[in-house]
């Protein structure tokens, strides 16, 4: 698994041209209810290890 950094910018590039990304919010559930990137779950830092059966194999994953 290759991991790299994108920028913001990169990121909206990436979903207005519609590739395939799941984007993850790792931040708390108060955070993500307060405002988030459209699409995007919810899963904590906490919890992601547990959660990695819910991330799809496919495409990428952008976590923030």
């Amino acid at each position: 698994m290759d991991i790299e950094r994108i920028t913001p910018h990169e990121l909206k590039t990436m979903l207005d041209d519609g590739e395939n990304v799941t984007v993850i919010d790792v931040r708390s559930s108060e955070a993500y209810d307060s405002a988030h990137i459209s699409g995007a779950i919810n899963i904590t830092k906490d919890t992601i290890a547990a959660a990695h059966n819910e991330l799809s194999a496919e495409g990428k994953l952008v976590f923030y």
